[in-house]
């Protein structure tokens, strides 16, 4: 009788720390958290660009980024994601196939529209970038895609590599149903001079959290998908997304053209290495490196 106890308890363990917690669509509603607006940047050119931000950050993460890409002639859109912007509250009732959804409307209205779309994204918004290149590399594809820290996999095997980001990710599922808010640890006021980042600070969204864990290894699964001109780019030493991301995304995707980029960094950078395109020492290193790859991106081809 024991034994079947505890089956029958490894089996209800399982079932709820891996499925996704159920919640209705969510709706996009207008930020009030100051700086979080969405940024559509217009152009004369016929040529745009798609900006994605993270997990529970804002547009802000890219803005300036999409102002350096203006200038240089390009059309610039930075959504909000449904469930960001407001409050961590609402961001839980969000999830990954909202986030996905949402892109794949917006990406498609900007293809029907300019002769060639690119897709930037940064952390979680990169897995996004990621995942729409996987749908539309052979129907209606991106000119490029940039992966900017992207995570596919937090904890567990990349290739032959094993990566440990954050053990209590191992739980997520459990944790997001018992404790659906986790106060935050507080960035020091070093870190946010170096990288003055718009977001939710106070606590951990767990149940949106849990949906990007559920849904990282779909992602990771089809990148083989994925033919269009790339760039992937990422820190060594992040300590927010495992390096090892990058490689295995460069190594998996079967595009012809592609490049990984190492992001350099101060040795005495106080921050995580994981928001490289606010980081007031780099961040122009980084929209250079982009905008020439989108530019020509067969003049930038790599291997590692």
């Amino acid at each position: 009788m024991i034994y079947i106890l505890i089956a029958v308890f490894l089996i209800l363990f399982i079932y709820f720390n891996t499925a996704e917690i159920p919640c209705p669509p969510c709706p996009v509603l207008a930020p009030t958290l100051p700086g979080a607006e969405p940024f559509f940047m217009s152009s004369d050119n016929n040529k745009a660009v798609l900006f994605i931000h993270g997990i529970p950050g804002t547009p802000a993460e890219l803005r300036e980024m999409a102002e350096y890409f203006k200038e240089a002639g390009y059309n610039c859109c930075g959504p909000l994601l449904p469930g960001f912007g407001i409050d961590e509250r609402h961001l839980n009732k969000s999830r990954f196939s909202d986030w996905y959804g949402f892109l794949r409307k917006t990406y498609l209205e900007l293809y029907h529209k300019y002769n060639e779309v690119n897709i930037i994204g940064l952390s979680m918004g990169g897995a996004l970038t990621l995942a729409l290149a996987e749908e539309f590399s052979f129907s209606r594809p991106p000119h490029t895609v940039v992966s900017m820290a992207a995570p596919i996999c937090l904890n567990g095997f990349l290739g032959n590599t094993f990566v440990l980001q954050d053990g209590r990710l191992l739980f997520s599922g459990i944790t997001a149903r018992i404790l659906p808010l986790i106060k935050k640890k507080q960035a020091r006021a070093e870190v946010l001079a170096a990288e003055p980042w718009i977001g939710l600070k106070e606590y951990h969204s767990t149940r949106a959290v849990h949906s990007l864990v559920h849904n990282l290894p779909a992602v990771k699964n089809r990148l083989g998908r994925i033919s269009v001109p790339a760039l992937i780019m990422h820190a060594p030493g992040d300590r927010d997304v495992p390096y090892a991301n990058s490689i295995y995304i460069y190594k998996k995707i079967k595009s012809p053209v592609k490049k990984h980029f190492p992001v350099a960094y101060p040795d005495n950078d106080p921050t995580h290495r994981h928001l490289f395109p606010i980081n007031r020492h780099i961040k122009y290193n980084i929209f250079r490196q982009a905008l020439a790859f989108i530019n020509n991106p067969e003049n930038l081809n790599s291997e590692i």
